[in-house]
């Protein structure tokens, strides 16, 4: 009877250590405060910014929404229509251009197969050449393209089935997510654009936008447009190959600022490319009044809009003789 009664025991904590394993690893959904999608993520997900290289040596600032689990980086990309590409095609030979310039030949996308979602077109890809293969898909929506990919897991896979399947342009459905696939645990592969990370977002806490990250540490609330906390401004450079370009309009930033109202951290997310670096570079001396939450002072997250008007030149006055 002994012999059993520690039997049962030892059986008990392995169920209590396994469930502590698959609940850290518990599917979630993502939804972003200032995006327009819903998709489940392997746990927490953080934002990952980068630059995506483009014909002619441009570099168009871009942010993933990233999760890791077993060996796979579940990545989704959104790109406002405006000021980025002018059609789904247009998109893809970008990411091409954008794979070939990043891994020096050894990422190519092969066409699958044509989706859609919710009636809007979209294609699937396989990611090959390269080790480890992935699927990419990419959505047009009414305002944007999505770009998906599991870099590391393929479409078939119950991981990357669930994660492209859960993908919605609304709030988090009701999708099962189910328990873990049971995937070893592994390295995911490394990001294919050189990238710095940003914001970790975990499970959101209800009193508080934006949720909380990891080991207790909270994320920056969602602000919206930050436009109206300004304090002081730098007005923008007007870059000459923009002027030469005849290139104007708004430009896009994200930016987080600090407890003090400090900008630290600011990236471009539309707006044309040859306005964007300067852009920034203006935002990152701006000030803004604090944010509190309960009487402290706390991170906020949102954007500002940035106009670029070209003076037009006026004629020379005529004299009358």
């Amino acid at each position: 009877m002994r012999k059993l009664s520690l039997t049962l025991a030892a059986a008990a904590v392995l169920a209590c250590s396994a469930f502590a394993q698959t609940s850290d690893m518990r599917w979630r959904w993502a939804a972003p405060e200032d995006e327009e999608f819903a998709v489940l993520m392997p746990g927490p997900y953080e934002i990952e910014y980068f630059h995506l290289p483009l014909a002619g040596g441009l570099k168009m600032p871009m942010r993933s929404y990233e999760a890791e689990r077993g060996g796979v980086r579940f990545s989704v990309i959104p790109f406002r229509k405006r000021g980025s590409f002018e059609s789904l095609d247009g998109l893809v030979a970008g990411l091409r251009h954008a794979l070939t310039k990043a891994a020096g030949g050894d990422y190519a996308l092969k066409f699958e197969r044509d989706v859609t979602l919710d009636g809007r077109p979209g294609k699937q890809f396989l990611l090959t050449a390269g080790e480890p293969r992935g699927t990419v898909r990419a959505y047009e929506a009414a305002d944007h393209y999505y770009v998906l990919m599991t870099h590391g897991g393929t479409a078939g896979e119950p991981d990357s089935d669930l994660f492209f399947s859960s993908f919605r342009l609304a709030g988090p459905g009701t999708v099962a997510a189910g328990p873990p696939a049971g995937r070893a645990a592994a390295e995911p592969p490394p990001p294919l654009w050189e990238s710095s990370r940003g914001v970790v977002i975990g499970e959101r806490a209800p009193d508080v936008q934006g949720g909380s990250g990891p080991r207790g540490r909270r994320a920056p609330i969602s602000g919206g447009v930050l436009n109206g906390k300004i304090v002081s401004r730098v007005a923008p450079v007007y870059p000459p190959i923009a002027k030469a370009a005849r290139a104007q309009g708004l430009v896009v930033v994200q930016i987080i600022v600090g407890e003090g109202g400090e900008v630290i951290s600011a990236n471009a997310i539309s707006g044309h490319p040859l306005l964007q670096q300067a852009a920034v570079a203006a935002v990152r001396q701006w000030r803004f009044s604090p944010t509190r939450l309960e009487g402290k002072p706390v991170k906020v997250i949102g954007t500002v809009t940035v106009n670029f008007i070209l003076e037009e030149k006026k004629p020379p006055p005529t004299r009358d003789f």
